[in-house]
């Protein structure tokens, strides 16, 4: 990636590069085992052992492991970065047990484990609803605590190998020895970008079953039965060969800014991944972000159009109201679970690639004892990927669509005992060995018209169309 790592966490050990310029896994096995052969108290669930590695690649290191569940995440900024392989731990169940019994039970494992313990997975947009066969192996939710991780910087990485210390030392190091053995260094991908020819493409709905679907929303909200409703539909794409998904996400990486990425996969068939540009919330201890990001046009095909966009976007009143939608409902959100909160900028203007959105950005103090569990129940779904009243507009998207939407616009990310940060799942698609199925929605308020929704739809799915040919 073209860094150089200086500075050192505390305790950890760094690893030097070898004469071939790569480090020696044996060098790293040693160090890891002189920490994981430690005496430790039995009382804890789960410990870290930890080095700091040199400069390398994480979709390199991602692309060498013969460990699942691969994962990946990066903020916004691209200042923090995660890259993970194996699982030590997880929860995961097609039944729903509830917000407060899944963070009940999450929360006692980070008590009992190491302080900097991380979990990374996500939900469903609609945990609890059924499973269609290809979400079947995602089920409702999914976290879980890896075998690997590395945690990037700009000033460093550091990889930790989780644990658990109630095992015996030589279990412990036969573990450690057994995880390493699925690590090839010396992987690297090629620069050049590679063609790949979609076969064939199918609109689940297709145009005109979308705009009566539209129209039939528009008649709800004029009878005062919603205010708004967000309608989605799913492409799915056929491919001669099976697909390369992490050389797929390598290039979204490489092409796209200010959004956070996120790559799941399952086993080498299997892979959830996206470009978000919607933060749902992060959390730093007691102190709570999120925001707003609702309202959208197209980007320009030169600045001057652009900015013709733009100032369309800020100015129409149709865009206003689904934003402001939006903005209220995070506002009251806030209310209920914070001692104080503040607006911190108002809509705004947030350039991607191929669309522009109004941005609202909100913090607050959280209420004492406020948990993510207590957090996400009134954060998701957010009016921006189902609408208000949310019960309502739940019910209405559940009639109105007939596929099921899986981990689309579901919270996803990572959470500790200190921190947390869910992305919205937007801008994703699933792939599953010669198929893709490539996910967007646009928010319906009075005003809309059904064909320039299609429109809006078909520019968000283009982070993922324009890589492929034969389209």
């Amino acid at each position: 990636m073209g860094r150089r790592f200086h500075a050192k966490e505390a305790g950890v050990n760094q690893m030097k590069p070898n004469l071939s310029g790569h480090f020696d896994i044996v060098q790293v096995q040693d160090r890891l085992s002189g920490q994981v052969g430690e005496n430790q108290s039995g009382d804890k669930k789960f410990w870290r052992a930890k080095v700091e590695l040199p400069e390398m690649d994480l979709l390199d290191w991602l692309g060498g492991m013969r460990l699942y569940p691969k994962f990946y995440w990066s903020d916004r900024q691209s200042q923090n970065a995660y890259a993970t392989a194996g699982s030590v731990f997880q929860f995961s169940a097609q039944n729903w047990p509830g917000y407060a019994k899944l963070f009940s039970d999450i929360q006692m494992i980070l008590d009992k484990s190491h302080p900097e313990l991380r979990l990374f997975g996500g939900l469903r947009f609609n945990p609890g609803s059924q499973n269609s066969p290809e979400w079947q192996l995602f089920g409702n939710y999914k976290f879980f605590i890896p075998a690997l991780e590395i945690f990037q910087t700009p000033q460093q990485q550091i990889l930790t190998y989780n644990y658990s210390p109630q095992k015996n030392i030589q279990e412990r190091q036969r573990m450690l020895g057994l995880v390493l053995t699925n690590w090839n260094p010396d992987m690297n991908f090629p620069g050049t970008k590679t063609a790949i020819r979609c076969n064939s493409r199918t609109e689940i709905p297709g145009q005109q079953e979308w705009i009566d679907r539209v129209n039939h929303a528009l008649s709800m909200l004029k009878k005062k039965e919603l205010d708004k409703i967000v309608l989605a539909k799913k492409s799915l794409l056929q491919f001669v060969e099976p697909l390369d998904t992490l050389s797929i996400f390598r290039q979204i990486r490489q092409e796209y800014s200010n959004s956070f990425f996120f790559f799941f996969q399952l086993n080498p068939d299997l892979t959830f991944m996206g470009v978000s540009p919607e933060l749902l919330y992060s959390r730093r201890d007691d102190r709570i972000y999120s925001e707003a990001l609702a309202g959208t046009r197209p980007r320009g095909k030169n600045t001057t159009e652009d900015a013709h966009f733009e100032k369309e976007l800020k100015n129409d009143g149709k865009e206003q109201r689904e934003h402001r939608w939006v903005s209220g409902e995070i506002e009251t959100n806030l209310q209920d679970i914070c001692s104080e909160w503040s607006c911190v900028s108002r809509e705004e203007v947030i350039k991607l690639a191929y669309v522009q959105h109004l941005q609202t950005q909100f913090q607050g103090l959280l209420k004492t004892h406020t948990t993510d569990g207590q957090i996400l129940e009134v954060f998701h779904p957010t009016p921006a990927v189902a609408g208000i009243p949310r019960p309502t507009a739940l019910h209405h998207i559940q009639k109105l669509e007939n596929f099921d939407r899986g981990w689309y616009a579901g919270p996803i990310g990572w959470l500790s005992r200190e921190k947390t940060e869910f992305a919205v799942a937007l801008r994703s698609a699933l792939m599953y060995k010669k198929e893709a199925l490539i996910y967007g929605g646009a928010g319906i308020v009075s005003g809309s018209e059904p064909v320039k929704e299609w429109q809006e739809v078909e520019n968000k799915l283009k982070n993922f169309t324009n890589l492929f040919t034969g389209l």
